[in-house]
């Protein structure tokens, strides 16, 4: 199956559908990113039929803004930063005559704000499109993001409130967020963002292992091409899953880093629904997948060697 060239063009450029975890930023260099995860066939639970899917991801950010001031209160900053991701995900359902290739791109803009010792600011704001190779012929906007506060009464302890509005559940959910996050050591913390994320990393800096519970849903517009006659031309294809796993990060060099990530994806469900409405009476098929394992890999690469030591960000800093 071949894509269109405007396709082509879109899903060769960048993506990934950005869920919670997802740093803002590390050291604020620009980079480029690329991935890969496969996630092997199992068998539907409630009819006959299996589902699969392998997924490439490539991707890069680019700081916009950075202005550092050195107070009596300790450093203040502001940061912005560009991100864009494209991801082509080859789904293999059984009963559809051929694979179907889904199309994700993305574009964000990415913020942290440091008001002083104690507070931090914390937003996304993220434009999407979820496609079939059909339907990026005509694709849709949507909009996705989150704003939160961050406060640390002390240096191993933090907690943070906000909002987000987000399709790591298969559909489009506006939540309310709360977290906490405690550092026990330099090596290891512990994160709990509810209702999105929990995580407990360990290990050096730049090398650390990281097991999480987090969702793993998504969404796209798909052609029906026929495959059900009393639904309209373009439906609603929805994927829901948890993933427990565990995340290895290898530094290869002071430019380049490598990713390995493995674990258990259950609560799987897949569905077809006539629109993004929540109703019942739209849904044109729904079943629930038997869990299964998954693998996945990636390389992230600096595009400058300038450290900015001045602003340390990372990923217990963020809450995320």
């Amino acid at each position: 199956m071949t894509l269109s060239p405007f396709a082509a063009g879109i899903a060769t450029s960048i993506f990934i559908i950005s869920t919670f975890t997802t740093s803002i930023a590390q050291d604020f260099a620009p980079s480029i990113s690329m991935s890969g995860g496969l996630y092997p066939k199992r068998d539907l639970t409630d009819t006959i039929g299996s589902y699969s899917h392998q997924r490439a991801t490539i991707g890069f950010s680019v700081p916009l803004f950075k202005k550092v001031k050195l107070t009596d209160e300790g450093l203040r900053f502001g940061l912005l930063s560009f991100m864009a991701n494209s991801t082509i995900d080859n789904t293999n359902i059984s009963f559809l005559t051929e694979n179907r290739l889904l199309i994700a791109t993305n574009a964000s803009l990415n913020g942290i704000y440091k008001s002083g010792k104690k507070s931090m600011w914390i937003g996304r704001l993220s434009a999407s499109a979820f496609e079939d190779e059909t339907t990026i012929k005509h694709p849709s906007l949507r909009w996705s993001g989150f704003a939160l506060y961050r406060r640390s009464p002390s240096e191993s302890f933090f907690y943070l409130l906000g909002g987000a509005y987000t399709f790591s559940f298969g559909r489009g959910l506006a939540l309310p967020v709360l977290g906490a996050g405690w550092k026990f050591t330099n090596r290891s913390s512990f994160t709990v963002i509810l209702p999105l994320n929990m995580n407990y990393r360990f290990g050096k800096p730049g090398r650390q292992y990281s097991i999480f519970l987090r969702p793993n849903g998504g969404l796209s517009n798909f052609a029906n091409n026929n495959l059900y006659a009393s639904a309209p031309d373009q439906m609603i294809f929805r994927r829901r899953e948890i993933n427990l796993g565990i995340h290895k990060k290898f530094r290869l060099s002071s430019q380049c880093s490598l990713f390995i990530e493995s674990g258990i994806m259950g609560g799987r469900k897949i569905s077809f629904n006539e629109d993004l409405s929540r109703d019942d009476s739209k849904v044109i098929f729904e079943s629930k997948v038997k869990a299964s394992g998954y693998l996945s890999a990636g390389l992230r690469f600096k595009l400058s060697k300038k450290e900015l030591p001045d602003v340390d960000v990372n990923d217990y800093d963020l809450g995320l």
